[in-house]
């Protein structure tokens, strides 16, 4: 196993892409297969309390994410995995857990 030595969360990720399209995430949302409510709940959970909650993953919400913004479904199961497999993150989880 490769640990890397930096790892965010991959809510990190889609800000920054937001940012850099001018989309917010009614955008988001609304480019996403799927209910644009669901969809918009689900990211606005996710960027909001996805960094401060180290359990909370992206589930179903990481394909079609990927295919609003034309990338590839792998990329944030890596992102994920690397945050999550992070040395830091690991002992946030423990810590919350006891």
């Amino acid at each position: 196993m490769v640990v890397v030595a930096e790892a965010f969360h991959p809510s990190i990720y889609i800000k920054e892409e937001l940012e850099a399209r001018g989309w917010d995430v009614d955008d988001l949302a609304k480019r996403m297969p799927g209910n644009y409510g669901i969809n918009h709940l689900a990211i606005d959970m996710y960027l909001e309390c996805g960094p401060d909650e180290p359990r909370m993953r992206m589930g179903d919400m990481a394909p079609d994410i990927a295919k609003a913004f034309g990338v590839s479904p792998q990329l944030f199961a890596n992102l994920e995995q690397a945050y999550v497999e992070h040395p830091t993150t690991k002992a946030a989880v423990l810590k919350e857990a006891n």
